[in-house]
């Protein structure tokens, strides 16, 4: 009996190893540097250097970097972000998050788009004002949440909201709320997000409205 459930142990961490041949380990911590340059993180040590050391649990599977911490600094643009990055981290196909929020950034620089597994995206309380910077996240596959709150862009109002959700399709979470069924409308007709997108681009004199779908709403599928 014992080596029965023994052999049944091994078939599952069997499993789970093949599943997940990495685990994710703590951030990289980059955060209160007073960094301007996304070029400085060569030179700079990760507040948290100690705990980020690529290392193999008992079940083979290997620990890596999959996310990268860089609020409240300075930093203007985001060009070139994947060079610095690649100088950091093994892979940068590994890195699902990136918080860039309480920054100067002005420009979503297509850069963004050599991180091919993101998912969750912080640019909050930066400088961005066009809404048709936002369009370039579209071509991430994988972005599930965004955050923008307290970008000039956001003085648009609810044309805002409905804007980032009709581009980013993938979407699942703006801002920190959960994007609803009711937010996306359109998918009820067989309609598409992008001839609404240009539809809420059109309404941007539109006064500051709701964030748009009931916290208790279904959540969209």
């Amino acid at each position: 009996m014992k080596g029965r459930a023994s052999t049944g142990v091994a078939e599952v961490q069997g499993k789970l190893s093949s599943r997940w041949a990495v685990v994710p380990q703590s951030p990289l911590d980059y955060s209160f540097k007073d960094i301007t340059s996304v070029a400085d993180l060569e030179r700079e040590e990760p507040r948290n250097a100690a705990a980020v050391v690529e290392r193999k649990n008992d079940w083979g599977q290997k620990s890596v970097v999959t996310a990268i911490r860089l609020p409240n600094n300075r930093i203007v643009s985001i060009e070139a972000l994947s060079l610095a990055a690649a100088k950091l981290v093994p892979s940068l196909a590994h890195i699902a998050w990136i918080d860039l929020s309480f920054n100067e950034i002005e420009l979503v620089d297509k850069d963004i788009l050599n991180f091919p597994t993101l998912t969750t995206l912080y640019l909050h309380a930066n400088r961005i004002a066009a809404l048709a910077e936002l369009d370039k996240l579209a071509a991430l596959p994988r972005l599930r949440t965004l955050t923008l709150h307290g970008n000039p862009v956001e003085n648009a109002g609810r044309a805002y909201r409905q804007y980032v959700i009709a581009r980013i399709p993938t979407l699942r979470h703006l801002d920190f709320c959960a994007i609803t069924k009711q937010d996306r409308p359109w998918k009820k007709g067989g309609g598409n997000g992008a001839a609404v997108g240009a539809g809420a681009g059109g309404v941007l004199g539109l006064g500051r409205g709701g964030r748009g779908g009931a916290a208790a709403a279904e959540v969209a599928e």
